[in-house]
């Protein structure tokens, strides 16, 4: 069985660092993110608020969890193992809120069986409340993906539909549906689909306020109702926290950027949210640091409507020195990148980088940093914040990579990784994520770049591509957007590693200078084969997996024989390989090779050129026979040890306001009893209700 190391977020320096004020403003902001979170639950599948709900009920329903195991042993209806694998389940479901994987739809399963999972709800005191729920679902915990409502795409056949697209509507309809609001003006971000027959279907808004409006188009045969009020009750929540928190802001801007929050929630407009982001970016490096909304779109199996999450952080002032430092020569590195000018924008808007510890991160995956906001115009416009999240960087297990890399490679990752970690993330999201122009036309027909005169490096003619109003990266590049956003942030931090004056800013010294590329370079790689593990059916489970994958296949296959810069050492009698980097090859030669890649995503996203970025997603993101079996070589990859983290909690204490930090012991039991004891609420009604209010038997069949 998979073992569970429990990784607590300390941020405890930077809180007490915080006045009594900023220490309220700081509990009601975290109060407000996760408050939203069980939102998260329905845009991940049918059975998942359920799991939710019968989870709350179940755990709270004893005193004390520390002799839980003593008492569901006691009956000797199930063993030990069986108890744990219980316990890691529910640890798996409360990382991200859901049964399956953070990206994608790689489904977890109990390793135990139903009846003996239901042997252990049944201890519970409250199991009558919710043994109703459970029936319901149970069957579907142990379902393969294979027998589950689907989508078919052009792109990956079958697509699992989740939950943001109901009663078995299909991706042609989908599709049709979203050009139609597209045209409207209407952001699908915050929206999921529901079809009511062949002709009609509803477009549920995540907003407070409930009323709908009805779209016709004659012409297409079809209406689609626009049906505010989806999640309700959770926004509800949500902006009461809100309202508490902008009375112990520290200036009008945090108490605008609150009232835009609560005016997105309320009416569902996203418009009033991209308007928050904007303040939001101009809020420079404050003591607390917060956001929330619909943000990422790796859930989506179309990669456009986004699921919940928030985020509440603390500002480390000394670490935040050295991202200043780069920050400030970002433009330098910009023009070291390896295309025309034309397609940066005429100047880099210097982003504000803020090295923060996490208080909490409701999320269905903890990221490492983080670029905000999403929304490309604003990007492009206005600008945007880096976050790098010092507490949510772990090292390697040594135990997993001696099975793979050489000692000395080990020693100088315990060295030097976790630096060279935080360096490319500091490169990913400032020089990553913050390069490029998108090429756009306005409705008036104006152009944003010279159309006569730029050339498309990939075809040597002029540019005849580029974004129509309304039309977005996401709409465009569709189900493999994120896989080619994320490694163009990678592969371009990859690229100016190489640069010194990069490495001297962030502190490495000159002797450090190739081990530096070396380990950056070496991860990847590792990363690449883990990857592989979220490869099924032909689909990847995972955008991060997949285009860490890419870059793996693209050196390895683009390499010359004679100057090989990686390759797999393998002992095909015992089943084991290690991968080996030639250090003087990689020194040489990688750059240049790396280079041909790289300006083919980057051009690709600027002037919305999909098929040149679609035919290097199927030469170098399909996993062949030889990296298959490379990956299933080692045993120990299929079971890496999985960390989670804990988001502490806050409390009022005596019924003063006077917040303090409530630590948990850092085990599975621990973590458990920390998310049971932030959902005191009755959250378990809300969700209740939100379940049965969409979700009927149609939806599981």
């Amino acid at each position: 069985m998979i073992s569970i190391k429990i990784k607590p977020l300390d941020y405890s320096k930077s809180f007490k660092q915080l006045t009594e004020k900023e220490k309220l403003y700081c509990y009601y902001l975290n109060k407000a993110c996760w408050a939203g979170i069980p939102i998260s639950s329905f845009q991940i599948s049918y059975e998942s608020p359920a799991l939710f709900i019968i989870f709350q009920s179940f755990f709270s329903s004893f005193e004390s969890l520390e002799n839980l195991e003593e008492i569901v042993l006691k009956n000797k209806m199930v063993t030990k193992f069986e108890f744990d694998s219980f316990i890691l389940y529910v640890v798996h479901f409360y990382s991200c809120y859901g049964n399956y994987f953070s990206f994608g739809h790689l489904k977890r399963f109990p390793q135990l069986s139903c009846d003996k999972f239901e042997e252990i709800l049944k201890v519970s005191s409250k199991y009558d409340s919710f043994c109703e729920i459970w029936n319901r679902i149970k069957s579907l915990l142990y379902k393969d993906i294979s027998s589950l409502p689907k989508i078919s795409s052009k792109y990956s056949d079958p697509y699992i539909v989740g939950t943001y697209y109901l009663n078995g509507i299909t991706f042609e309809e989908i599709k049709k549906i979203d050009e139609l609001l597209t045209m409207k003006k209407i952001s699908l971000v915050n929206t999921r689909l529901q079809k009511v027959n062949d002709n009609i279907y509803e477009v549920l808004i995540a907003s407070i306020e409930e009323k709908e409006e009805k779209l016709e188009f004659p012409n297409e045969n079809i209406t689609l109702i626009l049906k505010y009020g989806d999640f309700k009750d959770y926004l509800i929540l949500i902006n009461s926290y809100l309202e508490k928190a902008k009375l112990y802001a520290s200036n009008d801007m945090e108490k605008k950027i609150i009232d835009l929050y609560m005016d997105t929630f309320r009416t569902g407009d996203i418009e009033i949210h991209k308007e928050s982001q904007r303040i939001w970016i101009k809020n420079i490096s404050p003591v607390v640091e917060y956001n929330l909304g619909w943000v990422e779109t790796y859930i989506d199996p179309r990669g456009v409507r986004a699921y919940y999450e928030g985020i509440t952080a603390l500002k480390d002032k000394n670490a935040s020195t050295k991202y200043q430092v780069l920050v400030d020569n970002s433009q330098y590195f910009i023009d070291q990148l390896p295309w025309d000018k034309n397609f940066e924008k005429e100047n880099f808007m210097s982003p504000d980088f803020t090295a923060l510890d996490i208080v909490g991160f409701p999320t269905t995956s903890i990221f490492i940093g983080i670029n905000l906001p999403n929304y490309l115009d604003i990007h492009d416009k206005d600008g945007f914040k880096n976050l790098t999240l010092l507490n949510a960087y772990d090292n390697y297990d040594n135990q997993l990579l001696q099975n793979i890399i050489f000692p000395q490679d080990i020693e100088l990752i315990q060295k030097i990784g976790l630096n060279v970690s935080m360096f490319k993330t500091a490169l990913h999201e400032l020089l990553g994520h913050g390069s490029g122009k998108l090429f756009t036309v306005d409705e008036n027909g104006k152009y944003n770049f010279d159309k006569e005169n730029i050339i498309n490096p990939l075809t040597k003619e002029k540019v005849n591509s580029f974004y129509l109003p309304g039309e977005t990266y996401e709409s465009k590049f569709s189900v493999f957007c994120r896989a080619l956003e994320e490694g163009r942030a990678d592969y371009i931090a990859l690229y100016l590693v190489f640069d010194k004056k990069a490495q001297k800013i962030f502190g490495f010294k000159d002797e450090e200078y190739e081990d530096v590329i070396y380990i950056m370079w070496l991860e990847m790689f590792i990363a690449g084969i883990f990857g592989v593990g979220f490869y099924k059916n032909g689909r990847w489970d995972s955008p991060y997996s997949q285009e860490r994958f890419m870059f793996l296949n693209y050196i390895f296959q683009n390499q010359e024989q004679d100057k090989k810069i990686v390759f797999f050492d393998i002992d095909e009698l015992n089943r084991r390989f290690k991968i080996v980097v030639n250090k003087d090859n990689l020194i040489k030669y990688g750059r240049n090779i790396l280079s041909n890649m790289l300006i083919t995503i980057h051009v690709s996203k600027c002037i919305g050129y999909v098929k040149s970025a679609e035919n290097l997603v199927n030469k170098y993101g399909v996993v062949d026979e030889y990296m298959n079996n490379i990956y299933f070589m080692v045993p120990y990859l299929k079971t890496i040890q999985k960390e989670m983290n804990i988001d502490l909690k806050m409390d009022e204490k005596d019924g003063k306001k006077i917040v303090q930090i409530n630590e948990y012991p850092s085990t599975p039991i621990g973590f458990i009893k920390s998310v049971v004891d932030r959902f005191k609420y009755d959250y378990n009604e809300i969700t209740f209700r939100q379940w049965t209010k969409y979700f009927n038997p149609i939806d599981k069949k």
